[in-house]
């Protein structure tokens, strides 16, 4: 918990001016205590860790950066999965073609929450993954995690676009 508090004073270096010219400043005070005391990493770096442990392939050390009571949630397919050692079991049993690799496009992330756009690959396929991550006690603890496929560009918008072999930015 934290408190915060606020306060008009006159600075000593306002003090000696002119009292035309004095300016008052605001004086503020965030005291915390109890789990809040301590600066927990930020989300960003949280999910920033646990695809770089992905990318070594060692799921099991991967599923330690995960909350003990971790949920997984795909809505497109609806499968819903729990635990650290399921995701752990999940990823080691998919049928890949080689060793897979995570290339992190971008992570936007505030406060316990963050999501992720993710290139994986196993050298055969390709695909991209959008993962909302919620943190709890510096661990990812939920993941709803989208995996779009790419469709080809209708005609009618082909007078405002053009297609690009790279992504922009």
């Amino acid at each position: 918990m934290c408190l915060f508090a606020g306060s008009l004073a006159i600075g000593a270096a306002t003090a000696s001016a002119p009292a035309a010219i004095r300016r008052p400043r605001r004086v503020f005070q965030v005291v915390c205590w109890g789990a809040l005391a301590h600066t927990p990493p930020m989300a960003e770096e949280i999910i920033r860790t646990f695809w770089n442990v992905m990318a070594t392939n060692d799921f099991a050390r991967a599923s330690q950066k995960l909350d003990p009571e971790f949920e997984y949630y795909m809505p497109q397919s609806g499968e819903y999965l729990r635990g650290r050692q399921d995701f752990a079991a999940l990823n080691t049993a998919y049928p890949a073609a080689g060793p897979w690799t995570f290339a992190i496009r971008s992570i936007i992330a505030d406060g316990l929450q963050g999501v992720s756009d993710v290139v994986v690959s196993d050298g055969d396929m390709t695909a991209r993954a959008i993962t909302f991550h919620t943190i709890r006690a510096v661990l990812i603890w939920r993941q709803v995690e989208y995996w779009p496929d790419p469709y080809p560009a209708p005609e009618w918008r082909a007078r405002w676009v053009r297609i690009v072999d790279q992504p922009p930015f």
